[in-house]
């Protein structure tokens, strides 16, 4: 008998105990995306899967010479320019002239700007902490068309670190947002690396608090 008012009740509140599931559910979702508990190695995988991303564009981007070559010549028209402005990736172009002295020519953000130093260091993939944040970058030198040389700058922004927030402006990664509480930027080795393309060693994470 305790059996048979038992089944009876399941049966006849089922529906309640589905919204109860979903409800627990959604908190534990709810919970999980405000305290940005994301695990170590989620947050691994998504910004390295991000920054490799954008490097395969990168490539990409340096096969096509006849885009280049329009753009450091000033030859697109103002639909490529904003296919270029809406690149998760930074790019600017530099002419080399003959005392060495390199001219900014084309660049598809005002976000930020590479110093002196960054202009004049060698060729290659590194990691740098910028005036606004951490950035992979990729330099590398292009000869046009009619025989002239640029150096160019692509930057891939890793998180934003800003002096000063605000509401506009929120120290956060790029690739998951809501983990700047729990996790951050290291260059000395942890468990938890972040690697380029190629499998090289680009920066750390480091876990601030326990989720």
């Amino acid at each position: 008998m305790n059996l048979y008012k038992n089944d009876t009740f399941f049966r006849r509140n089922s529906f309640l105990l589905i919204i109860a599931a979903w409800l627990l559910t959604f908190a534990f979702i709810i919970n999980t995306y405000l305290n940005g508990s994301s695990s170590p190695n989620a947050a691994q995988k998504d910004i390295q899967k991000n920054i490799n991303k954008q490097q395969r564009a990168i490539d990409t981007f340096c096969l096509d010479s006849a885009l280049i070559n329009n753009i450091v010549e000033g030859k697109y028209n103002e639909v490529e320019l904003q296919r270029q402005v809406e690149k998760k990736y930074f790019i600017f172009f530099y002419k080399i002239d003959e005392p060495g002295k390199p001219i900014p020519v084309f660049w598809n953000t005002q976000v930020i700007e590479p110093d002196s130093i960054l202009i004049h260091s060698p060729n290659g993939i590194s990691f740098q902490k910028l005036v606004n944040g951490w950035y992979v970058i990729n330099q590398r030198t292009f000869r046009s068309s009619n025989g002239a040389y640029y150096k160019t700058i692509f930057l891939i922004p890793v998180k934003w670190n800003y002096y000063i927030e605000n509401k506009y402006l929120h120290n956060s990664f790029v690739a998951e947002g809501n983990i700047e509480k729990t996790y951050d930027i290291s260059i000395s080795p942890t468990s938890h690396v972040i690697k380029d393309e190629k499998g090289e060693p680009l920066f750390y994470l480091h876990q601030l608090s326990n989720p």
